[in-house]
């Protein structure tokens, strides 16, 4: 009668065992499953995302310079959260004896060397202005991002505007001071 207590009971710890390593296998195949689908959501959002810089202009006034950049989402998803978008500005200031690198935070509304959302277009060229989901870029839509820069932009000069959105799309323009 010990010897069969014995056995149940080595049995029943055999089979616990193995529960045990087969729900480990199964929980470990499982993160790993979402890790990768979560890696393939990020891969999706990355090639579905595309943004294009149309052009860039500057003026000087009252020792400041504002440089309007108009870009338009060329991808498919809907752009937002600019608060997580990286604007280097690189140009000459008056008075300075090199360039200025400046990495220029987002801000509500214009304030020295920062920028700003100004405002969203359908099309930009044509006056047509946004009217659907105000404050995002949808496909095909255009924004005006205004750069405010202290101290200005030396003038005759030129000089470069990067952006790079959460996704990694980076792009470049240059304007004239």
């Amino acid at each position: 009668m010990g010897t069969a207590v014995v056995s149940l009971f080595a049995f029943f710890l055999v089979i616990g065992t193995t529960m045990t390593a087969v729900n480990t296998v199964l929980k470990t195949s499982s993160n790993n499953a979402e890790a990768q689908a979560s890696s393939n959501n990020l891969l999706i959002a990355d090639l579905e995302t595309s943004v294009a810089l149309i052009s860039a202009s500057a003026t000087t006034a009252g020792g400041v310079t504002q440089v309007d950049v108009v870009l338009t989402n060329d991808g498919t998803r809907t752009l937002a959260s600019f608060g997580t978008w990286d604007v280097t500005v690189r140009y000459d200031q008056v008075g300075a004896s090199s360039e200025a690198v400046l990495l220029t935070p987002y801000a509500a509304s214009t304030a020295d060397n920062s920028w700003t959302d100004l405002s969203f277009w359908l099309d930009y060229d044509n006056s047509t202005a946004e009217l659907i989901e105000p404050g995002r870029i949808n496909q095909q839509e255009e924004m005006v991002m205004r750069i405010q820069l202290n101290p200005e932009v030396q003038a005759s000069t030129s000089g470069e505007v990067t952006i790079t959105t959460p996704t990694g799309q980076t792009g470049t323009i240059y304007f004239n001071g």
